[in-house]
């Protein structure tokens, strides 16, 4: 499908005096660098136009009579053929050049055409470009957009601020979006670093007093109730403990039988013997 002239809008510069169509459909952009403003307009598939003005200084100076250097060797490399028009009057204060040349770049071969127009104190320049192989179809839309150029500002359309406001939205909306995405890293990396913090610490438990209930360890001496087993000896009076031994004497009346009584009494009857004799000594009692 070829591009026709109908399907342009037209961008008025107020600030360098002029206006040029720009295809309706393609994606458009508009920035300013220092002076220089620039249109851009793509559409997919390799075609696109650019439109840059600028006040004529000593750079433009350069670019004017170095176009060469300028406009054919910073694009690409591997240029094939260049043709070249001698300056051109267009009207009372403008001069233009043309430039056509091919070149190889990362999607194939490129044709471009580019038309550089002096006017006043300012320096306008339009560059057309497609793959060798579509450039036919849009040879009439490209012819539309140099011939647009008005430097009269007799022609009205739409001011190149509308561009500059559309670029500057999603310039804005993705600040605020790379904004916002930081904040949410800044607040995770905190939560993490909070988080990691309370690991490294041990949550320590709260210690419940309870009544603690005296055992047999923790009974102290002085606890310790007297019985009959811990009797301490200073402790036992002197009628208790003869009443005592006076019961663990054997009982001389008790005998078992006569055979048992008469053994004791032959025992005694020689201990007496004994003592008779003064072998034994008698014991007080």
């Amino acid at each position: 499908m070829s591009a026709h002239a109908d399907d342009c809008t037209r961008y008025v510069d107020a600030a360098l005096n002029y206006s040029i169509c720009l295809p309706r459909e393609w994606n458009k952009t508009y920035r300013e660098i220092g002076q220089r403003h620039i249109l851009g307009s793509k559409r997919k598939g390799g075609a696109e136009i650019s439109v840059s003005a600028s006040p004529f200084g000593d750079d433009e100076k350069l670019k004017w009579d170095s176009w060469m250097n300028s406009y054919v060797r910073r694009i690409g490399h591997d240029i094939r053929s260049i043709i070249e028009t001698k300056e051109i009057q267009a009207g009372t204060d403008a001069t233009v050049k043309l430039l056509v040349f091919d070149y190889s770049s990362r999607i194939g071969r490129m044709l471009q055409r580019t038309m550089l127009m002096k006017y006043g104190d300012k320096l306008l320049v339009v560059e057309c470009r497609a793959p060798v192989r579509s450039f036919g179809k849009y040879t009439d839309m490209f012819n539309t957009i140099m011939s647009s150029v008005d430097l009269s500002g007799s022609l009205e359309g739409e001011s190149v601020e509308v561009l500059k406001i559309a670029e500057a939205r999603p310039q804005k909306q993705a600040a605020i979006k790379k904004d916002t995405e930081r904040k949410k890293r800044e607040e995770k990396k905190a939560v993490t670093a909070k988080t990691l913090e309370k690991k490294a610490k041990p949550e320590r438990k709260p210690v419940i007093s309870e009544e603690v209930k005296p055992t047999r360890e923790t009974i102290k001496p002085e606890e310790v109730k007297p019985d009959s087993k811990t009797i301490k000896p200073e402790e036992v009076k002197p009628e208790t403990e003869a009443k005592r031994l006076e019961e663990m004497k054997p009982d001389r009346d008790k005998v078992v039988d006569p055979e048992t009584q008469k053994l004791i009494e032959e025992e005694l009857k020689k201990i007496q013997e004994l003592e008779q004799k003064g072998i034994i000594e008698k014991m007080e009692e």
